[in-house]
C-alpha cells in the first residue's frame, strides 16, 4: 500500500514539475515577444516625434530672438522720432527769426526808397538852380564833391555785389549738401522698410513651418494610438491565456502542497495507523483530521502572504498618489507659463502693427509739411532786399548754420557712441542667454542619465533579492521531525517589479518543504525585472504623458552636481543661417554635435569703427532768399544810381 502511494505521489509530482516548466517557458516566450514587438513598433514613431520636437524648439527660440529684435527696432525708431521732433522745433524757431529779419529788411527797403526820392528831389532842385545861371562857385564845388561821393558809393556797391555773389555760391553749396543728406535719409528709410518686410516674411515662414510640424505631430500621434490599441488588444488576449494557465498551475500546486502536508502528517501518525488498522471508523476520522490539519496550515500560510501583499500594495499606492499630485502641480505650472508666453506674443504683434501704422501716418504728415515749406520758400524767392543789410544777414545766417552743423555733428558722434555701447551690451546679453541654454540642456541630460542609472540599480537590486530568495530556499535545513522551517524569505512574496496582471493572482499558493533526496521546488518567476509596476486599475502599458513644453527641466538630486553630458546628436542648436553675429539674423550658431561650436565673444567697442549706420541729417531749412532775390535787390539799387547819373549828365 505504501509503495503504491509513493509511486502515485512521485508520478504526480513529476507531472506538476513538467507543467510548471512548460508554463514558465510559455510565459517567458510571451513576454519576450511582447517586448520585442513593442520596441520594434514604437522606436520609429518616437524618433520622428523627437525630431519634430527639436524643430519646434528651434522655431520657438527663433521666435523669441525675432521678438527681441522687434523691440530694439521699435526703441531705435522711437529715439529717431524724438530727435526729428526736436529738429522740427528748431526749424520753426529759425523760420520765426527769419520772418522777423525779413520784416526789418522790408522797413529798410522803404527807408531806402524814401532816401532815393529825397535824392531825386535834390537833383531836381540842383538842376533848376544851375539852369537859372545865378549860381556861384560854391555851388559848383558842392556839385563836384557830390559827384565824387557818388562815384565812391558806386565803387563800394560793386565791391559789395562781388562779396554777395561769393556768399550766393556758398549758399548754393550748402543747399547741395542738404540735398545729399536728405537723399541719404530717404535711402536709410528704404533700407528700414526692406528690413521690416524681411521680418514679416520670416514670421510667415515660421508660422507655416510650425503649422506643418503640428500636423505631422498629430498624424504621428494618431498612428501611435492605433498601434497602441492593436498592441493592447493582443496583449489582453495573451494575458488572459497566461492567467488561465496560472490559475490551473496554482490549483495544481495547492493540491500538491495539501497532499504533501497530508503525507507528512500521516507519516508522523504511522504508529497510530498500525494500532487502529482494523477499526475503519477511527482510521477514517484520523485521515480526516490529518487532511484538516494540512488545510489549516495551508490557509495560515496563504493569509500571511496576503497580508504582506496588502502592505506592499498600500505603500505603492501611497507613493503613486504623491507622484500623481506632483505631476499635476507641474502640469498646471507649465500651462500657466504657456498662457503667459502666448499673451506676450500677441502683445508684441499688436505693438508691431500699431507702430508700423503710426510711422506711415507720421511719414505722410512730414511729407505734407515739407511740401508746404517748399512752396513758402519759392514764394519768398522773389522778394527784394537791400544789399548791405542782406550781406550782414547772410553772414549771420552762415555763422548760425556752421554752428548748427557742428552741433549736429557732435550729436551724431555722441549718438553713435551710445548706439555702439548698447550693441555691445546686447551682444553680451545674447552670449549669456546662449550659455544659460547650454547649461539647461546639460542639466536635462544629467537628469536623464541619473534616471537611467537609478532604473538599472532597481533592476539589479530586484534580481539580487530574487537570487537570495532562491538560494535560501535551496539551502533551508530540515527539522528533526521531517518538517521544513519556513522563513518569511521562503514565502512566495511578489516583488514590486512584477506586474499585478501577470503575477498578482496567488491566492491559493502554498509553499511545501522539499522532500528528502529531491531538489527543492522552485516557485514561478516574479516577472521580468525591467518591467516597472503598473498603476492599479490601469492597463500595464501606458505612454508617458505629453509635456507642456518640449524640454523637461528637472533639477539635479540633492547633494550632487550635474556632470557634463557626452556629445550627442540630439542637442539643440539653431541653424547657422540665423546668427546674430553676422548681422543678418538673431539665432545663435548651429552645429549638430554639442560643444563643437562656441558663441562668438562680444566685439570690442571703438567709437571710430566704420559702420554703415548714420544719423539722419536735419530737415531742409529754407531761408527764403536766393540768388534771384539778391539780383533783384541789386537791380533796384542799380536803377536808382542810373537815374542819379542821368540827372547829373543833364546838369
Amino acid at each position: 500500500m505504501e509503495e503504491i502511494a509513493n509511486t502515485t505521489f512521485y508520478a504526480f509530482i513529476n507531472l506538476l514539475t513538467f507543467l510548471g516548466v512548460t508554463g514558465f517557458s510559455v510565459v517567458l516566450f510571451l513576454l519576450g515577444f511582447i517586448t520585442i514587438d513593442r520596441n520594434r513598433k514604437e522606436s520609429g514613431l518616437i524618433a520622428k516625434i523627437n525630431t519634430l520636437e527639436k524643430a519646434l524648439l528651434v522655431a520657438s527660440k527663433e521666435n523669441s530672438l525675432l521678438s527681441d529684435i522687434k523691440e530694439n527696432d521699435a526703441e531705435n525708431s522711437r529715439i529717431s522720432s524724438e530727435e526729428y521732433e526736436n529738429l522740427s522745433t528748431i526749424h520753426k524757431e529759425i523760420v520765426s527769426a527769419k520772418n522777423a529779419l525779413e520784416e526789418q529788411v522790408q522797413s529798410l527797403e522803404k527807408e531806402l526808397e524814401n532816401s532815393t526820392e529825397v535824392g531825386l528831389e535834390l537833383n531836381r532842385m540842383l538842376s533848376d538852380i544851375l539852369s537859372s545861371q545865378n549860381g556861384s562857385d560854391i555851388l559848383i564845388a558842392n556839385v563836384e564833391q557830390l559827384q565824387r561821393q557818388l562815384k565812391e558809393q558806386q565803387g563800394t556797391i560793386n565791391a559789395i555785389s562781388d562779396t554777395l555773389n561769393l556768399k550766393d555760391t556758398e549758399n548754393h553749396e550748402l543747399q547741395l549738401e542738404l540735398e545729399i543728406k536728405n537723399k541719404k535719409v530717404t535711402h536709410l528709410q528704404t533700407e528700414l522698410d526692406k528690413m521690416a518686410m524681411n521680418l514679416f516674411k520670416v514670421e510667415e515662414d515660421k508660422e507655416q513651418m510650425q503649422a506643418k510640424l503640428e500636423g505631422e505631430i498629430i498624424e504621428l500621434k494618431d498612428q501611435l494610438e492605433k498601434s497602441k490599441n492593436s498592441f493592447n488588444s493582443a496583449r489582453t488576449k495573451l494575458l488572459e491565456e497566461v492567467n488561465t494557465l496560472k490559475g490551473k498551475y496554482s490549483e495544481s500546486q495547492r493540491s500538491v502542497e495539501v497532499k504533501t502536508n497530508e503525507y507528512n502528517i500521516l507519516k508522523d501518525n504511522f504508529n497510530q495507523i498500525k494500532s487502529i488498522k482494523n477499526n475503519s471508523e477511527a482510521l477514517e476520522s484520523l485521515l480526516n483530521a490529518s487532511a484538516m490539519k494540512a488545510e489549516l496550515q495551508q490557509l495560515q500560510r496563504d493569509s500571511q502572504t496576503l497580508n504582506d501583499l496588502l502592505k506592499q500594495e498600500q505603500q505603492a499606492k501611497f507613493t503613486l498618489e504623491k507622484q500623481m499630485e506632483i505631476a499635476l502641480h507641474e502640469a498646471q505650472n507649465y500651462k500657466v507659463k504657456y498662457d503667459d508666453s502666448d499673451k506676450e506674443k500677441l502683445e508684441a504683434q499688436t505693438k508691431l502693427e500699431v507702430l508700423s501704422n503710426y510711422f506711415k501716418e507720421r511719414e505722410a504728415q512730414l511729407q505734407k509739411e515739407l511740401s508746404k515749406h517748399e512752396s513758402m520758400w519759392i514764394e519768398k524767392q522773389g522778394e527784394a532786399t537791400s544789399t548791405v543789410e542782406r550781406i550782414k544777414y547772410m553772414q549771420e545766417e552762415l555763422q548760425n548754420y556752421k554752428s548748427q552743423n557742428e552741433l549736429l555733428k557732435q550729436e551724431i558722434v555722441s549718438q553713435e557712441v551710445e548706439l555702439k555701447s548698447q550693441i555691445s551690451v546686447l551682444e553680451k546679453k545674447a552670449h549669456e542667454s546662449w550659455v544659460l541654454a547650454r547649461q539647461a540642456e546639460r542639466r536635462l541630460e544629467d537628469a536623464k542619465q541619473e534616471a537611467a542609472q537609478l532604473r538599472n540599480r532597481l533592476t539589479l537590486k530586484e534580481r539580487s533579492l530574487i537570487e537570495e530568495k532562491n538560494q535560501n530556499r535551496m539551502q533551508s535545513p530540515l527539522e528533526q521531525n521531517g518538517d521544513v522551517a519556513i522563513s518569511p524569505l521562503h514565502m512566495p512574496v511578489e516583488t514590486p517589479a512584477s506586474p499585478p496582471l501577470l503575477y498578482g493572482a496567488r491566492d491559493h499558493l502554498t509553499t511545501s518543504p522539499p522532500l528528502p533526496n529531491l531538489p527543492p521546488f522552485l516557485p514561478p518567476p516574479p516577472g521580468v525585472p525591467f518591467m516597472p509596476p503598473p498603476i492599479p486599475g490601469v492597463p500595464g502599458f501606458m505612454p508617458p504623458p505629453p509635456s507642456m513644453f518640449p524640454v523637461d527641466h528637472r533639477p539635479p538630486p540633492l547633494g550632487r552636481m550635474s556632470s557634463p553630458p557626452p556629445p550627442m546628436n540630439s542637442r539643440y542648436s539653431p541653424d547657422s543661417r540665423y546668427s546674430p553675429y553676422d548681422r543678418n539674423s538673431p539665432s545663435p550658431p548651429y552645429d549638430d554635435e554639442y560643444g563643437s561650436s562656441s558663441p562668438p565673444m562680444p566685439r570690442g567697442y571703438s567709437p571710430y569703427n566704420n559702420r554703415d549706420f548714420k544719423r539722419p541729417p536735419p530737415p531742409l531749412r529754407t531761408n527764403g532768399r536766393n540768388k534771384g532775390a539778391m539780383s533783384s535787390g541789386s537791380g533796384n539799387s542799380n536803377e536808382s544810381l542810373e537815374k542819379i547819373n542821368r540827372h547829373h549828365s543833364k546838369v
